[in-house]
This record gives C-alpha cells, sequence and structure tokens, in this order.
C-alpha cells in the first residue's frame, strides 16, 4: 500500500483508457437503448464519464491510498486500486511536512 498525494489539474477524455461502468465497477457493455451488466445480470444505469462530482476535483489536492498489488483487467495496463480519496486539509498539511518530493506528471 502506498498514500500518494495529487492536485487534479485535468481530465484527459480522448484517450480511450476509461470505460462506462456499473455500480459494481463491471464493466458494462451496449444493450440498446442501455447498458447491461454481466456480473449483476440486469441493465445499469450508468452516468456520463467526468460527473460534475469528478470535475470538481480539478485544481484540489487529494491523498489517494493505492494497493501496490498491480490489479488486472486494464487492457494489459498495470492498474493499482484506489482503495481512499481523502481531501482533509490538516492530513494533507501534516503529509506535505513529512514527504518533501514533488513529481509533475507531464499526461498529455
Amino acid at each position: 500500500m502506498a498514500i500518494i498525494m495529487v492536485t487534479v489539474d485535468q481530465y484527459i477524455t480522448d484517450d480511450g483508457w476509461w470505460y462506462l461502468s456499473c455500480v459494481c465497477h463491471e464493466q458494462v457493455v451496449p444493450d440498446s437503448p442501455a447498458y447491461y451488466c454481466e456480473r449483476c445480470n440486469k441493465h445499469a444505469g450508468v452516468s456520463s464519464y467526468v460527473s460534475n462530482e469528478l470535475l470538481n476535483m480539478v485544481g484540489k489536492c487529494y491523498l489517494f491510498k493505492v494497493f501496490s498489488k498491480v490489479g488486472a483487467g486494464c487492457d494489459g495496463e498495470k492498474c493499482h486500486p484506489i482503495s481512499k480519496i481523502n481531501d482533509d486539509e490538516e492530513l494533507i498539511e501534516k503529509f506535505k511536512r513529512h514527504n518533501s518530493e514533488v513529481i509533475k506528471l507531464d499526461m498529455e
């Protein structure tokens, strides 16, 4: 497990790395006019890719609790499941004081 501090800079919506999922987190398949979840064996309600809740994260700082064990199911890519997201300002400040290395990633 690792704790990572991030500031959400932007959402990249055109790279095809995302997929629509059911509330159980299983990928859904199109079944006109809805989407079907094979795990739940029912039609699933899904929202648009970037919800308002996610858009509101842009520009804010968070701590992510990430599993170090690599997950499967990402089209051959390595996936590190996030178990918790925290935006508590006091906890973030403590984290900053004890973990000073900053790396800026260019995702474009």
